[in-house]
């Protein structure tokens, strides 16, 4: 039996914004809210750079796990991605200030231009490909 096509892309959509919804449900039952986050700061360091880390990851989970969707799945993934480039480029933006290696602040510089350019296209193409439907 073939599915229709605006049913797998629902359900697609669907199963997208469920994952994305698992990190924000874990913090709300006073979990871990993303396999990212398992590092630890040492005792006795200033956790102010941590913080800082760690509420850009949950800016641009949050804002992920609530975006609507259009169910064109192709503008969803662009959309998302914009998201989670700006996210990347937010943590980049932490490494610089506080960050104190060398190689890993010319890393975070190198992906701050790379991830403008990537949302700089994605927003191009969405800006060219309504997710109106027709």
């Amino acid at each position: 039996m073939k599915l229709p096509q605006t049913w797998i892309k629902n359900a697609m959509t669907i199963s997208a914004a469920a994952a994305l919804m698992v990190p924000i449900l874990a913090v709300a039952q006073g979990g871990s809210p993303s396999p990212h986050q398992h590092a630890t700061v040492p005792a006795g360091s200033s956790t102010a750079p941590a913080h800082d880390m760690m509420s850009a990851m949950t800016k641009m989970q949050t804002e992920m796990a609530t975006m609507k969707m259009s169910g064109d799945i192709d503008h969803d993934f662009a959309m998302m991605m914009v998201s989670h480039h700006q996210g990347a480029i937010d943590m980049a933006k932490v490494e610089l200030a506080r960050g104190k290696n060398k190689q890993l602040k010319q890393m975070a510089g190198k992906m701050i231009a790379d991830q403008t350019k990537e949302i700089s296209k994605l927003n191009k193409w969405m800006a060219q490909h309504s997710a109106i439907k027709k």
